[in-house]
């Protein structure tokens, strides 16, 4: 069941108790939902980036997605973990001294217990790839299945590590890993813009400027 307005979810992870300390910093007076006023107050002290009344108006406006004039911790959560914004630098001043690979979790519990798993995005020959909804936070994932074999077992754990450490804008996000033996569900970053090729195809003819943008994100 989703939190109701002001309550803040017990999520069962690490993850979950530190983004949920840093949203007890904002909550002043500790009603579960942040005012834009304690918003304005905790960053200034915790976050001062010269803010003009525009950039903070800004800032406010990306995090309270259903413009109720308070933020809402689902709404929190689902802002600090993003990355396709440009608040990059404030989430990493939010998030102090963790390293990235901090805030991805390895688990071994029950995936089924935290998302809900839909329909197949795609497969490859690697595994396959569903979309998943956190019941924590509401928030859509792709779930990556990959099946583990005992010689591949290492390369994919390499693999792995190298993905925890990624924290770019242009590269999708990894979360969360859970681990039974047999599979390693990987919960990413849903990217839905769709393939590369297909626009390609579907434009027929490119211009320099969008392959210039395109090679930027690359």
């Amino acid at each position: 069941m989703a939190p109701t307005k002001g309550e803040q979810p017990r999520c069962k992870d690490d993850l979950g108790d530190r983004v949920l300390d840093i949203f007890r910093q904002f909550d002043v007076n500790g009603d579960g939902v942040i005012s834009k006023e304690e918003l304005h107050e905790t960053l200034n002290k915790v976050a001062s980036l010269g803010w003009s009344d525009d950039a903070f108006d800004k800032l406010m406006r990306s995090i309270d997605t259903d413009n109720d004039g308070s933020i809402q911790y689902e709404e929190f959560l689902s802002w600090i973990m993003g990355t396709s914004d440009d608040w990059d630098k404030v989430r990493h001043t939010l998030r102090g001294d963790f390293h990235t690979c901090d805030w991805v979790h390895v688990r071994s519990d029950n995936l089924g217990d935290n998302y809900d798993v839909g329909a197949v995005l795609g497969t490859g020959g690697f595994g396959s790839v569903q979309i998943g909804t956190s019941k924590c936070s509401g928030e859509k994932h792709a779930i990556k299945s990959v099946p583990v074999k005992e010689k591949m077992r290492d390369a994919l754990l390499a693999e792995m590590a190298l993905m925890k450490e990624m924290d770019h804008p242009n590269i999708a996000q990894l979360y969360e890993v859970f681990e039974n033996g047999a599979q390693l569900l990987l919960v990413l970053e849903l990217c839905s813009g769709g393939e590369l090729l297909d626009f390609i195809i579907q434009e027929e003819e490119i211009h320099e400027y969008q392959v210039a943008a395109i090679m930027g994100q690359v």
